[in-house]
């Protein structure tokens, strides 16, 4: 059992602490980095289409609506 959990939890961890040296390494907030990192990674899996790429058209429409 023990050594089954291991297993099933060992890639998010290893992604996780790879991503957080990166944050340390360029100074970025790790919790934001981390949490792109995972968006990233798990949207993609279903969409074919980048995720960041269509976020920003999101943003950039909102923004140009008038308030």
């Amino acid at each position: 059992m023990e050594k089954r959990k291991y297993l099933v939890f060992k890639t998010p961890d290893h992604v996780l602490s790879r991503v957080q040296q990166k944050g340390f390494k360029y100074g970025f907030d790790i919790n934001i980095l981390c949490n792109k990192q995972l968006l990233y990674k798990t949207k993609n899996k279903f969409e074919p289409e980048n995720t960041f790429e269509l976020s920003s058209k999101k943003k950039s429409e909102i923004s140009a609506q008038p308030e």
